[in-house]
């Protein structure tokens, strides 16, 4: 880990991301004209707490790329995703954005599943800060005091009976 990533994710500041609803029906159409319901919701994307990324997680480990992908090209691989997995890509993402106990809310999952591509691309960017998966299997590390490049202990035997081996 860089010293870079290694004081962000210590600085903890939120990134801003906004959602631009689609109004539902007419009604709602006629509430966001008349500035009766915001049109815009703003979410502060913080780092990922370890309840909402254990939610995530469980979502997360259902996108088999390599398997999925197996001996086809990467636009087929894409469709194949996207056709099997759309709804856990989804529901994924919500749950980082949210950061908390609490189901994402239902305009937030129903938002996401409406973005175009350059928009995913960027909720996906937020996501992947949020989420600093490197950091936190550094810390596994670090708790366990093992080493994933030698079969080595770091730690003492007696204090940790953890073992690589």
């Amino acid at each position: 880990m860089t010293n870079e990533q290694f004081s962000e994710a210590l600085s903890e500041e939120p990134k801003v991301f906004t959602f631009t609803l689609s109004p539902r029906n007419w009604f709602e159409k006629l509430l966001f004209n008349w500035k009766i319901k915001e049109q815009v919701k703003t979410v502060e994307v913080s780092p990922i707490t370890l309840g909402a990324r254990a939610r995530y997680s469980k979502y997360a480990l259902k996108l088999d790329v390599f398997e999925t992908g197996k001996g086809v090209s990467a636009t087929r691989a894409g469709l194949l995703m996207a056709d099997k997995h759309i709804d856990d890509i989804v529901k994924a993402i919500a749950i980082v954005i949210h950061n908390k106990e609490t189901n994402p809310p239902a305009w937030m999952v129903r938002e996401i599943y409406k973005m175009d591509q350059n928009d995913m691309i960027e909720l996906i960017s937020f996501v992947v800060k949020s989420v600093n998966t490197d950091s936190f299997l550094n810390s596994i590390i670090s708790i366990n005091g093992m080493s994933l490049q030698t079969e080595e202990i770091i730690a003492p035997e007696k204090e940790n009976q953890v073992s690589t081996k």
